[in-house]
């Protein structure tokens, strides 16, 4: 697992809150599908995507997602 998830939870509503975007919003920033309960349930703690998912949006979180 790329992080904790626990610590993951914290900082993708940390991240989204920061930039002032509702779930809605943040969910077409992250590249997910338009699903608000999806976003609430990573934030929360109640699912945690798998790795590789989890990773993209770390990336992207951090400002280290690579452009093309």
């Amino acid at each position: 697992m790329p992080m904790c998830p626990r610590k993951f939870c914290r900082l993708l509503r940390r991240w989204r809150k920061a930039r002032g975007l509702n779930q809605a919003e943040a969910l077409v920033v992250l590249g997910l599908p338009a699903d608000q309960a999806l976003l609430s349930h990573y934030e929360r703690g109640s699912f945690i995507p798998r790795p590789a998912r989890m990773s993209a949006l770390l990336a992207i979180i951090t400002g280290t997602e690579v452009q093309p």
